[in-house]
């Protein structure tokens, strides 16, 4: 069970599935790492966010 505060990484984020309810759990005080290889994905997932009004994702791009 996520809480409040926590940090996580979402490794393969994609579309954000994940990365959006764990942003959510984990508050305006917890830190979400949102890490792809996809650059289309992680700019997908940023509309999303700024749609969600979400602040505490960070995006990083890895290579494959």
């Amino acid at each position: 069970m996520l809480r409040p505060g926590e940090l996580v990484a979402d490794i393969g984020a994609v579309s954000g599935y994940f990365t959006i309810p764990v942003a959510k759990a984990v508050g305006p005080t917890g830190v979400v790492w949102a890490i792809d290889a996809m650059q289309e994905m992680l700019d997908y997932l940023e509309r999303r966010l700024e749609s969600e009004q979400l602040d505490n994702v960070k995006l990083v791009k890895v290579e494959r």
